[in-house]
């Protein structure tokens, strides 16, 4: 996961942000201030964005996979169906 870097992401453009609130129980908090303590991330803000980030990119890559694993199975069924 991308959280625990110091220096932010590169952007090639600037995107517009919004203030979103969230309730989280106060161990996270306590983890997340820590973590800032250490130098670990820079803020809150930061770790939930690389947060977010890291799993929209998961879901994508997920989503690629079965994708082509569907596309590559669709293919043997034809391949199977040409032959009976």
């Amino acid at each position: 996961m991308g959280f625990y870097r110091k220096e932010p992401k590169s952007k090639t453009k600037p995107c517009k942000k919004q203030i979103v609130t969230i309730n989280v129980p106060n161990q996270y908090i306590d983890c997340l201030d820590e973590m800032i303590e250490l130098g670990l991330i820079n803020s809150r803000s930061e770790f939930v964005r690389e947060a977010l980030t890291d799993f929209f990119e998961n879901e994508k890559n997920l989503r690629n996979d079965i994708e082509v694993n569907f596309t590559e199975l669709i293919t043997v069924v034809r391949k199977g169906m040409a032959i009976a």
